[in-house]
């Protein structure tokens, strides 16, 4: 993403994504994938759960209450439903675009969302093995315009220049991991191995600290901890675990560099020379607990997990400021950012609860706040059609008067012409591309999170 956004920590919830990149030397792989043979998923070995004593909180947070606990969608029956939606609405002419259904639509032209896209197609692939191949190969195909051959990174625009960050990368590093797994092609554990090159090569400032961008002396925590889980994704998938030492050192100086003194949220970044500051935001924590978790099944260090545990903690803590209460009869702000942002804080639940379920009784309030989360995704955020919109809090989205009525809040649902195509009322509502991606992405975690999909990584 080239803009750093501002949102805060969301209430709690889990999303699967437990995959990894290879770590190899760079390659020079083929442009394209379209003529390659698909051959069934590899089920890589997973390690034993190993018993660790927790120190656990005393701080109690209270549940969420059953307000929106109406019916909700099968997760694997909303996976087709998204699948479908993206394949609909997001292509055309074997490239990813914005929104079909809207007249004089652009190709998508952000390598983030592209990457989200691939991962929700990726996972609705695997359920439903006879679909989507075909749009995941051209997903990936048009990534590869992004390509920059001098780095193996990816660019951020079709024009595979050296304008490259590295959060965008890391997405795309997502994508090939959970393509390779769902179809055994070897070609994207080869582009992954390319790609996981490079993102280790950034980590270089004062040891171990991520740069936003290959040309910017800013230290993104996201970037820092997608390039770690990048890392140990690739020990998961390939085998090879040299690079876990590299992952265990990233997470340490964000540890030591980016997290706040006081407690376990994390700052956004840091100039290179300056202290840290900037909003702590949702995915700088989700994508903390990965990290943590994955280290945890790597290593068999129970620290790894108890951090995990302590990030995890602290982010369902809704009352320190750090989050905008809603004015939901004075219940809590399910999360403050619009949807396309929330799949990492939803994995980085997912891969805490696939080690701690034994640990403690906390699995299980994240369980009942992930419950809470998507009855909330499913019954305000879904459009009659499948489409996802970002927030209820948007103006002018079809459940806005609904919610306000229900919940007696206080919504400002005036008419907003940007949510419509080409700002005209009369056209429907604009399908953002990475909304529905994200979508797709937190459905597959929730199938997992019910047990609904057994054979992980």
């Amino acid at each position: 993403m080239k803009l750093t956004c501002t949102f805060a920590i969301a209430a709690a919830i889990a999303v699967f994504e437990a995959f990894v990149v290879v770590q190899a030397a760079a390659i020079s792989p083929s442009p394209t994938i379209s003529s390659l043979t698909i051959t069934a998923a590899p089920i890589p070995t997973k390690l034993a759960k190993r018993d660790c004593v927790l120190t656990e909180s005393e701080t109690s947070f209270p549940l969420t209450s059953n307000i929106y606990a109406t019916a909700t969608a099968t997760a694997l029956a909303e996976m087709q439903t998204v699948g479908d939606f993206i394949v609909n609405h997001h292509f055309s002419g074997g490239l990813l675009w914005e929104d079909t259904s809207c007249s004089g639509t652009s190709e998508i032209s952000s390598l983030w969302d592209k990457a989200v896209i691939a991962r929700g197609l990726a996972g609705a692939h695997y359920i439903i093995p006879d679909t989507y191949l075909d749009e995941l190969i051209e997903a990936f195909d048009d990534i590869r315009r992004h390509y920059n051959s001098d780095t193996g990174g990816y660019s951020a625009s079709t024009a595979g220049d050296g304008d490259i960050y590295s959060d965008d990368d890391a997405q795309v590093a997502a994508a090939l991991a959970i393509a390779y797994w769902t179809t055994a092609n070897s070609t994207y554990l080869e582009w992954l191995s390319d790609l996981n090159t490079y993102l280790a090569s950034v980590c270089n400032y004062d040891g171990y600290g991520c740069y936003w961008h290959r040309n910017q002396d800013y230290i993104a925590t996201i970037s820092q901890h997608e390039v770690a889980v990048a890392l140990l994704w690739e020990a998961k998938l390939s085998g090879d675990t040299s690079q876990v030492s590299t992952a265990e050192a990233i997470m340490d100086w964000s540890l030591n560099n980016l997290k706040h003194p006081d407690n376990w949220y994390y700052y956004d970044g840091l100039t290179t020379g300056d202290s840290p500051s900037g909003a702590t935001l949702s995915y700088h924590q989700g994508t903390a607990i990965s990290a943590y978790s994955l280290l945890f099944e790597l290593t068999g260090n129970c620290t790894y997990l108890q951090y995990a545990y302590d990030v995890g903690l602290q982010t369902l803590d809704r009352g320190d400021g750090y989050e905008t209460p809603s004015n939901l009869n004075g219940s809590y702000a399910v999360w403050d950012n619009d949807l396309k942002y929330e799949h990492l804080l939803f994995q980085g639940y997912s891969d805490y609860l696939r080690y701690a379920e034994s640990q403690s009784d906390y699995a299980a309030v994240i369980k009942e706040e992930l419950e809470f989360e998507a009855s909330y995704l499913y019954n305000w955020l879904r459009g009659s059609d499948g489409m996802y919109i970002g927030s209820v809090y948007v103006s002018g989205s079809e459940s806005c008067d609904t919610f306000n009525a229900q919940f007696n809040a206080t919504v400002d649902c005036s008419l907003d012409t940007g949510m419509y195509c080409n700002s005209d009322s009369s056209q429907g509502y604009s399908r953002d591309a990475l909304t529905s991606g994200s979508a797709g992405v937190i459905w597959f975690s929730l199938a997992v999170i019910r047990n609904l999909i057994t054979t992980v990584p």
